[in-house]
């Protein structure tokens, strides 16, 4: 079992670990579950087929570069402590098994600290923030629909940012590809998924979960 990293909660009880790189830019990638099956439909087709004229902005390239050197940090870390940990292409790990209470306690402190040592869980998201991200929203719609998918449109920028101030459930492109999963309008495996999140990764301060939908 995996745990997931919180501010408040015990790594040990959480079902997922998940790694948020918070450097220049970032997202969280978390919640991978196995769950077996799917209806089998046609796949769309991929931006290679598709062509066009989309050109991947810069953040993009910046974020995965910026995560593989945050998850390499936070292995060399975490070794440094006692614990030998692999952090995997989804950015999440498996903690040890068969810790006592009082070593699970000293488990979470160390992988904290190397989260946050890393530059994870500090970014200050503001107004001005959200402004930015609204954009590299828009950038991961644009991705995503030149590899076929069908994505909603978003809301306007004013109250799109609002209702992440408020910490409301606001548009994310990626909660499209979710509920397109779960309804079986689409069909992708958990491998797929990391790779379509590779190619369009989020950084909109809202991020979806991997354990949000069946995958197959």
């Amino acid at each position: 079992m995996k745990g997931r990293v919180t501010p408040t909660g015990s790594l040990l009880v959480k079902s997922v670990l998940c790694l948020c790189i918070v450097l220049a830019t970032t997202s969280c990638v978390a919640d991978t579950t196995d769950v077996p099956g799917g209806v089998s439909v046609e796949k769309p087709s991929t931006s290679e087929s598709l062509g066009g004229t989309y050109v991947e902005p810069a953040w993009m390239e910046k974020t995965r570069r910026e995560r593989e050197e945050a998850d390499r940090s936070l292995e060399a870390c975490a070794k440094k402590a006692g614990w030998n940990i692999q952090v995997e292409a989804d950015h999440t790990w498996t903690p040890p098994q068969g810790l006592s209470k009082e070593q699970g306690m000293v488990y979470d402190e160390d992988i904290y600290r190397c989260i946050t040592s890393v530059g994870g869980e500090n970014v200050v998201k503001d107004e001005e923030w959200f402004n930015s991200a609204y954009g590299r929203a828009l950038d991961t719609k644009a991705c995503l629909e030149n590899r076929g998918y069908t994505i909603s449109s978003p809301p306007t920028k004013e109250s799109w940012v609002q209702g992440n101030m408020e910490n409301q459930t606001v548009w994310n492109p990626w909660q499209d590809i979710v509920e397109q999963v779960n309804n079986g309008t689409i069909e992708l495996t958990g491998s797929e998924y990391l790779d379509l999140y590779t190619a369009c990764p989020q950084d909109s301060g809202n991020s979806i979960a991997i354990g949000d939908a069946a995958w197959g």
